[in-house]
């Protein structure tokens, strides 16, 4: 057995001295204005929600728990981000892709901080074409307090076949066989990448066209810690009361890249009342993009919601879904809005899209509504059979419970579309 099999190393890896290495403690802070650009970056801000992430005078401001892996992925990737090699790890941008990444939460983060970080080299497998490594990164603020432990896992083209061990296998976290318990729908910006990279990730893959193609790209894809920060958006605002401070922990296998101007769709199944686990999908390409995932909650934390299919036997709920195959162009043209509605008496959340022709109705919850209506499914039914929209106000049966307050005075063209 030669030399080089013996210390599992090839021209790319040395896995000895790469695991051994120490490496120094970085210091790095934030304030406010970061994690107002990490908020819009992920996709914060199109919903009157998302204020007390995106506005800094917000009485509720507070940090997207997610942003803390923008300064540790940048110590991670320091030697690369040089222009240099980490020891043990002789290659640059041009050979790895991000495949695995789990954050952990030891406690909320603060809204500014001067931050210490450590990072190592964790764990090196073998994949024979190409070789995995990990990067653990733990964060403490200037008190001495743990704040956060992120673990990147990166794929290496061309780097395999050193003698290593394979590793674990990443078929964990499957989606259940039955219909997610929630589902949030959001359109990515066909600016995101751009806008997103500014919090401090500056792969070129992200915004250099030639650079894409050498990885056999049509075109620059979103950061996959993009897509991260907008599902763990996601899983928060159907399951973890929207509180940043309740998330433990999150992990995601990157599976498919997702383009700009795509639209996300995060598929969630409540495990217990603090896991959920969840997918998300490309709506355009029906391709899933984050897989293998699940977020850990506070105890507690995750109430059950009733399934789907419960609502659409609600006559209310019944009667909606069957209008939309009657929308049509005239009446998106007329509307001009996405209507959030949130039914009660049973309780359950639909989408009417009267803004992107031809129409659409689906049953969940949309961010980037232009306004969230309250109602009950009995009301929903009376006003789509044509009890006028002002009478429902007047008796309190209608409530508009966020953004553009004109909007609910067209949601009777419903009924005139039956």
């Amino acid at each position: 057995m030669d030399e080089a099999k013996k210390r599992l190393a090839n021209e790319l890896i040395d896995v000895e001295v790469a695991l051994a290495h120490e490496y120094p403690e970085v210091e790095t802070s934030y304030e406010e204005r970061d994690l107002l650009l990490y908020a819009l970056g992920v996709g914060a801000g199109s919903s009157p929600a998302d204020l007390r992430y995106a506005y800094e005078n917000h009485a509720r401001f507070a940090a997207l728990p997610t942003f803390i892996v923008v300064p540790a992925l940048n110590v991670a990737l320091a030697d690369q981000l040089a222009g240099e090699c980490s020891p043990g790890l002789n290659f640059g941008f041009d050979r790895i892709l991000h495949s695995v990444q789990r954050t952990e939460l030891k406690k909320p983060l603060p809204t500014r901080a001067r931050l210490k970080h450590r990072r190592k080299v964790s764990a090196i497998y073998d994949k024979t074409k190409y070789a995995v490594v990990v990067s653990e990164v733990r964060t403490w603020d200037e008190s001495g307090q743990e704040l956060a432990v992120n673990e990147f896992t990166m794929t290496v083209r061309g780097a395999g076949g050193f003698g290593g061990a394979p590793g674990p296998s990443a078929e964990v976290n499957l989606p259940p066989l039955r219909p997610p318990d929630a589902e949030i729908e959001q359109g990515v910006r066909d600016d995101q990448a751009l806008l997103y990279r500014l919090s401090g990730d500056r792969n070129p893959l992200h915004v250099d066209p030639e650079f894409a193609a050498d990885f056999g790209l049509p075109k620059p894809i979103l950061h996959g810690l993009c897509t991260y920060g907008f599902a763990a958006r996601h899983v928060l605002r159907a399951f973890g009361q929207d509180d940043p401070a309740l998330l433990r922990s999150i992990r995601v296998k990157f599976s498919t890249a997702v383009y700009p101007g795509e639209t996300l769709v995060t598929q969630m199944w409540r495990e217990s009342d603090a896991r959920v686990v969840f997918q998300s999908k490309v709506k355009e390409r029906n391709k899933v993009v984050l897989g293998n995932a699940a977020v850990e909650l506070a105890p507690g934390t995750a109430a059950e919601v009733p399934p789907p299919a419960k609502a659409a036997r609600a006559p209310g709920a019944q009667r909606l879904e069957e209008l939309a195959g009657s929308l049509g162009t005239s009446l998106v043209s007329e509307v001009g809005a996405v209507i959030q509605l949130r039914l009660q008496e049973p309780a359950s959340d639909w989408v009417v899209d009267l803004k992107n022709p031809p129409g659409a109705v689906r049953q969940g919850i949309a961010l980037d509504a232009d306004a969230t209506l309250q109602l009950a499914d009995a009301d929903l039914l009376a006003l789509l059979k044509g009890t006028p929209v002002k009478d429902l106000l007047s008796q309190g049966k209608l409530r508009v419970v966020g953004g553009d307050t004109r909007v609910v005075h067209k949601l009777g063209r419903l009924a005139r579309s039956g």
